[in-house]
């Protein structure tokens, strides 16, 4: 009887399809093993999947499973041999569906389901691969957790000042290596980098006594954690070296010296600049000393609104400044002029120098400051000679060198005590004092300071300028 005439006359396939056609005629034995109609469809599902194997799809939830015995793949295993994934369309039945030969089952009563089979046991290659696999992964697991516990951030610094103080005072009463007192100390093993170990010791060391009794009294709560006394210590470390700068800054705390008389530093540690570590002039101005004295004034400012600033500002100022008085230096030969000015002495040195001005005033015709200016008003008009361009150029002739800007406030206040405020000889009275008066009155001191002949005077007047200017810029306060 014919396979497809069999399965309609029991009823599995009442509208034969295709796909029931071709299987039949492939799997003779396929129809005793489909117990439903139902089958068919998913026969149908089978077919297509053998057809095309890479078209990936979701069985319909309806449909039961096939009946097929199917290998299962190791999850493991990235590829996987044609005897471990196959779809067994061989021509005998699978042991557990083997219908009995004795006589057929009844068809008044409903098919019994069949069992599904349990799924096959992989190869021993397959075994064998996925042993290696997980044996790999296991590896790579423990690799993972070294490097996990290599690269492990260390619990030190610890969270509250009180703590770290009292392992670091601990630690100064041991002796020993620094890594086994600080395992006695701290109770742990040091951090692994040594930068780390001298960037905190480094704050606890520059922290004064009443900073750290206010976080150890703060013991362990927000205010008393090591962050924020990081926070406050280090803005005023940054710009020094080492913490030996800053122990440097503490120690030379002079008092402020006199006003007219320069510190002459001859001590070789003196003689280093703490914040840059350049070489200090060996005459400092009393410009420079009162910046040092701003610098030590503005690092015991820390913490407070601006101070960072105000300190970084200090600094630059110190540092540009020595740098300036240490080149002007060495730019001029030892006693070409006085390395300072004493102005306590330099108003009655002024007044002394009367009579020759006096001379001056009444006849000005033959002073080389009068003809020069006179040249320029009959060239420019009294303004143009006058104007800011002109004073300027006028100021590198008629200047008073290494007196500096100081020292010339002091001479024209004398000399106007000395003369009556009228115009003198063309010129008005404040341009004949600037013009004239001041620039003769400076030739007449470094005459007397260097013992040198007037061109000479005029020539060193010159060539201080620059460190006059620097050296002693103007001060009312020292004026008055």
């Amino acid at each position: 009887m014919d396979y497809i005439g069999s399965m309609e006359s029991v009823g599995l396939c009442p509208e034969p399809t295709r796909v029931c056609r071709v299987v039949a005629a492939v799997c003779p034995e396929l129809p005793r093993r489909t117990p439903t109609y139902e089958l068919c469809r998913d026969m149908d599902y089978e077919v297509d999947k053998l057809k095309n194997p890479k078209r990936s799809g979701k069985r319909p939830a309806e449909l039961p499973a096939a009946s097929l015995t199917r290998s299962v793949k190791a999850r493991t295993e990235k590829t996987a041999p044609a005897s471990d994934a196959y779809i067994d369309l061989s021509m005998s039945p699978a042991p557990e569906h083997t219908a009995p030969t004795t006589s057929p089952a009844p068809l008044a009563s409903s098919p019994t389901p069949l069992a599904r089979p349990a799924p096959s046991v992989p190869s021993a290659a397959a075994k064998a691969r996925a042993g290696s696999v997980i044996e790999l992964f296991e590896d790579d697991m423990e690799i993972g957790a070294s490097r996990a516990a290599a690269t492990k951030k260390s619990p030190w610094p610890l969270k509250y000042v009180v703590d770290m103080a009292r392992g670091f005072n601990a630690q100064e009463t041991m002796a020993g290596t620094i890594e086994d007192t600080f395992r006695a100390a701290f109770g742990m093993d040091p951090p692994k980098s040594r930068s780390t170990w001298a960037k905190h010791i480094k704050i606890w060391k520059n922290s004064t006594q009443a900073e750290r009794e206010d976080f150890i009294a703060a013991e362990r709560s927000r205010t008393g954690e090591w962050r924020v006394l990081m926070k406050q210590i280090t803005p005023w470390l940054k710009g020094l070296k080492d913490e030996d700068d800053m122990e440097a800054i503490v120690l030379k705390v002079e008092d402020k010296p006199q006003a007219e008389t320069p510190i002459i530093l001859a001590s070789p540690e003196n003689s280093i600049c703490f914040v840059c570590t350049e070489r200090l002039p060996d005459v400092q101005s009393e410009k420079l000393l009162s910046l040092k004295q701003d610098v030590l004034s503005a690092s015991r400012s820390r913490g407070k609104t601006g101070g960072t600033t105000k300190y970084i500002g200090a600094l630059a100022s110190y540092c540009l400044r020595h740098r300036t008085e240490s080149a002007l230096e060495r730019r001029h030969p030892e006693n070409r002029w006085p390395a300072y000015v004493d102005f306590t002495m330099l108003r009655p040195r002024v007044e002394a120098c009367a009579n020759q001005l006096r001379a001056i005033w009444l006849e000005p015709q033959e002073s080389h400051f009068y003809i020069t200016t006179m040249q320029q008003v009959s060239k420019l008009g009294m303004e143009g000679a006058f104007n800011a361009k002109n004073d300027f150029s006028a100021s590198m002739v008629s200047t008073v060198g290494y007196f500096g800007e100081k020292g010339a406030c002091i001479m024209f206040s004398v000399i106007q005590s000395l003369f009556p405020n009228v115009p003198a000889h063309g010129l008005r009275f404040v341009d004949f004092v600037r013009r004239v008066l001041l620039p003769e009155t400076a030739v007449l001191l470094a005459q007397d300071d260097l013992a040198v002949s007037w061109e000479k005077a005029i020539d060193i007047l010159l060539d201080s300028k620059e460190y006059g200017v620097v050296m002693y810029p103007e001060d009312d306060d020292e004026i008055i």
